[in-house]
């Protein structure tokens, strides 16, 4: 009785899990934020152009409002 308990617990578990993924891949956004450096960061010109690419990119595509 304790293992079909259980069983369904994990069910409800790995469901709700499922649900949490989907809903934060709905935008294609989940997991990714905009680049902000603050004014001490030292950065390479690299860095930088690969910091502006994905910003304007996420901005392109609604994840962030472009600034």
């Amino acid at each position: 009785m304790l293992e079909i308990y259980l069983r369904r617990i994990l069910v409800i578990v790995l469901l709700a899990g499922i649900g949490i993924s989907f809903a934060s891949c709905s935008t294609g956004c989940g997991g990714f934020h905009e680049f902000r450096p603050s004014k001490n960061d030292k950065l390479t010109d690299g860095t930088a152009k690969q910091m502006l690419a994905h910003n304007e990119f996420g901005a392109k595509q609604g994840c962030w409002k472009a600034r």
